[in-house]
């Protein structure tokens, strides 16, 4: 039978406690091009799970978030060639002592199988490898036109296993935003370094309108960029975007007809809307 059901449960235990519950399960044979659901697979298709979260905010300036999700992949995915099972835990503890600071701190946990074959076996053995990691952030608002942001990030992978790796990932925000000007933009320094791609690091970048961007960082470098937006008149707005990746560990980036010769990936975007 190729079915799919998706089932949950909000409930606001009282004016300080928030919790939800979702159940699914959807057959291996179940698919479905263009719809999405809360799943650990990308797409809606060979999974079971349950998952569960809760929010508490005990003062007004403090706030506690945590969940856990159980998932259970019935049938072979990629990079998994057998039937497989994992769980995700996630704590974070928000702090804003006013309306300009804001702190938090947030721990990941993750348990997933994948193929792991360093003896060239005939058949990949699936094992179970653990991703952890931890986020500090700090936003501080300095006055009514400028904002600064700092981001530090640390990653482990297979921690005491075979195949241990680590990653570190710092950025720094300025973001410039005044009353009534028709000039804004915010820029950002960030550095990366990890020994391996499994303890690769994400970070979300401001972009051009309706544009947004979330690279992977791996290897060795830093990353910077800048963006502009400038509004002309209440018909026409501009933007504008330039970022560049220089790494530290290699000569080349990229791969087939997407190799660049250097250890440099530049991006620039321009933008134009005319409103009627």
């Amino acid at each position: 039978t190729d079915y799919a059901f998706v089932n949950g449960l909000a409930l606001s235990v009282n004016s300080k406690v928030d919790m939800s519950f979702l159940y699914r399960k959807i057959s291996p044979q179940y698919q479905s091009l263009y719809t999405s659901a809360f799943t650990e697979s990308t797409f809606p298709t060979n999974e079971s799970g349950f998952y569960t979260s809760i929010d508490i905010a005990p003062t007004d300036k403090i706030r506690i978030n945590a969940y856990a999700d159980y998932f259970h992949f019935p049938w072979v995915k990629y990079r998994i060639d057998a039937p497989s099972y994992g769980r995700d835990y996630l704590v974070q503890f928000t702090y804003t002592p006013d309306r300009n600071v804001e702190i938090y701190a947030r721990y990941n946990n993750k348990n997933k199988a994948i193929n792991f074959n360093p003896d060239d076996k005939v058949l990949n053995p699936v094992d179970n490898k653990n991703k952890q990691g931890l986020r500090v952030q700090f936003r501080y608002k300095l006055n009514r036109t400028f904002t600064i942001r700092s981001r530090v990030d640390l990653s482990w992978y297979d921690k005491r296993g075979n195949d241990a790796q680590t990653g570190f990932l710092t950025y720094f925000d300025i973001i410039y935003k005044k009353v009534f000007s028709p000039v804004s933009g915010n820029i950002r320094l960030l550095y990366f370094e990890t020994t391996g791609y499994d303890a690769r690091l994400y970070a979300f970048e401001n972009d051009v309108l309706y544009g947004y961007s979330i690279p992977v960082f791996s290897g060795k470098g830093y990353r910077y960029y800048l963006n502009i937006n400038y509004k002309l008149n209440k018909s026409f707005q501009f933007w504008g975007r330039l970022a560049q990746t220089i790494y530290l560990d290699r000569d080349q980036v990229g791969s087939g007809l997407d190799l660049i010769n250097g250890n440099k990936r530049t991006e620039v975007k321009l933008q134009a809307q005319y409103s009627f």
